[in-house]
């Protein structure tokens, strides 16, 4: 089984175990051969180059709307026959799988194109130090105190002469969605684009707001605003939990001490929000043989065993419910610095009250997140009015779902 990922450091050590563990250990036979390919860009254009020349792995790395793409060329199956197989489903591992994660990576017309098997989330990284020095007792719950804590700060000056500054606007299509979603919003109602509703129109314009008024800042540079964090220099800016790890090495290096958590975004009453990035592996045709080998490799990877050294190594939420609840203590973590990061994200992942969402697993969203992020850059430096933003916008991810 000839598996193409874009592993690298602490996670591609813990693939390489699984792997090996799953090759020594599996009844079969079964060799999976594990070849990194760089980033999920370059995983991208090395596929579409194997669908024309039918040189593909049996199995690739990729999110929801890169299988929607391969499915849509006849080079990626659909899972749920396997997960429905008597002999070859999950068998006593189903109760324990995080089966709601499934259908961020089905079609609209019903196939199952990508296997979960790690999850990330989006939260808002907060400083309650600095928060406290401006006044307020915790981090933005709506986006009225968002907005009020984002425009204190930019107004603050620190105790050696800082200059603090407001929220750090991205143009990340990423950031953007879990705004709104947070909202009780939707950019994608399963058949067409949703840009020119009144609460993706509401958060455009909270963009827009903050940049004018001098309560947001775009950042220097790619991750500038991680650094500002891990200096006191922002109260909050969002970040995936997989980049605990680089927010915890900022302050080290920085030398600056906080008290710093994580949550979700501010949200509307009832509407309480987790995005969740689901990174999964995609099967890629092959014989019958050859596709069930490939699929009781993808099995192995949920089991108990295989979801606890996932998360401990990783940082990634594995798709096994028993190995997340077997990391009860820094000391059962692999990376017990970033230990208590992941169980303040974990908590509201696991909490029944909290909605999660993922991105369209659509082939046009690869397009339009470009879009997204154009009109992000529109609504804030450019000066665009936001209407004419969102009308643009509209029409952009209408003609890429038609293209599609």
């Amino acid at each position: 089984v000839v598996y193409w990922h874009q592993f690298g450091g602490a996670q591609l050590d813990a693939m390489t175990q699984l792997v090996t563990t799953f090759n020594e250990t599996n009844e079969y036979g079964i060799t999976v051969e594990p070849i990194a390919q760089g980033n999920y860009g370059d995983i991208a254009n090395l596929m579409n180059a194997g669908i024309i020349s039918g040189e593909l792995p049996n199995l690739v790395a990729g999110f929801g709307n890169n299988a929607a793409s391969y499915f849509a060329d006849g080079a990626a199956v659909d899972l749920t026959p396997f997960f429905d197989s008597a002999a070859w489903g999950l068998g006593d591992m189903a109760d324990d799988f995080r089966s709601d994660l499934l259908s961020f990576n089905t079609l609209p017309t019903g196939e199952l194109v990508a296997f979960p098997h790690q999850t990330s989330a989006q939260v808002l990284a907060y400083n309650q130090t600095l928060l406290t020095e401006l006044g307020f007792d915790a981090p933005p719950a709506d986006l009225a105190a968002f907005r009020e804590q984002a425009c204190a700060a930019a107004a603050y000056t620190g105790a050696n002469g800082e200059d603090v500054q407001g929220f750090p606007i991205t143009t990340d299509p990423s950031l953007f969605e879990s705004f709104v979603s947070s909202q009780g919003g939707q950019i994608f109602d399963g058949e067409a684009y949703l840009f020119d509703s009144e609460i993706v129109t509401t958060v455009f314009q909270l963009y827009a707001d903050l940049y004018a008024e001098g309560c947001g800042y775009i950042p220097a540079e790619r991750f500038a605003e991680q650094a500002d964090f891990a200096r006191g220099l922002n109260p909050f800016f969002a970040t995936s939990t997989a980049g605990f790890t680089f927010v915890v090495q900022g302050f080290v290096d920085s030398g600056y001490v906080a008290d710093w958590s994580v949550t979700t975004f501010p949200h509307a009453e009832g509407t309480e929000t987790l995005q969740v990035f689901i990174p999964s592996i995609i099967l890629v045709g092959g014989t019958p043989e050859e596709q069930v080998a490939s699929w009781l490799f993808l099995k192995s990877l949920v089991s108990a065993e295989a979801g606890a050294l996932w998360s401990s190594s990783t940082g990634y939420f594995s798709a096994s419910r028993a190995g997340a609840a077997s990391l009860t203590d820094a000391d059962a973590f692999g990376a017990p610095q970033i230990f208590p990061y992941f169980e303040a994200a974990s908590a509201k992942l696991n909490d029944a009250t909290v909605a999660i969402y993922s991105g369209p697993s659509i082939a046009a969203q690869n397009a339009v997140r470009g879009f997204i992020s154009e009109a992000i850059a529109a609504v804030t430096s450019n000066g665009v009015a936001v209407e004419e933003a969102v009308a643009t916008l509209q029409a952009q991810a209408t003609e890429a779902l038609a293209g599609s």
